[in-house]
């Protein structure tokens, strides 16, 4: 690591690049003073107004619906990933995984009242 990768906090710390960068983006606990060189703690307005910017960003796109008054509805739908799909269980294998919890219940209880036996 070179003096290069490191920053200066405002209060005397130093701290890698790449770290005070993924603070920022992930936390929005930091905002630099002068980009790559110098950096603070972020204010709990300018905190929340990147926390905002943020949930924006990650809320996707947004497309619009006439809704039954005649006024526009915004939706959000997310991008489609490529080759992935999602199948959705079928009702008989959803049966199936009902009376397969029922079958673990049984077996759970089962297994408790045995243990409670043998100890007594």
């Amino acid at each position: 690591m070179s003096n290069q990768d490191l920053v200066q906090h405002v209060y005397g710390h130093t701290a890698k690049f790449g770290w005070v960068q993924k603070r920022i983006a992930e936390h929005c606990s930091f905002v630099w003073v002068e980009f790559g060189k110098t950096f603070r703690d972020a204010t709990f307005q300018e905190a929340a107004q990147m926390r905002k910017a943020q949930a924006q960003q990650e809320k996707g796109l947004v497309y619009f619906v006439e809704g039954k008054d005649g006024k526009l509805l915004t939706r959000c739908y997310f991008a489609e990933i490529p080759n992935f799909h999602v199948k959705w269980p079928t009702i008989a294998q959803q049966t199936l995984a009902r009376q397969g919890y029922a079958l673990i219940k049984q077996a759970n209880s089962f297994a408790i009242n045995c243990l409670s036996e043998n100890a007594a």
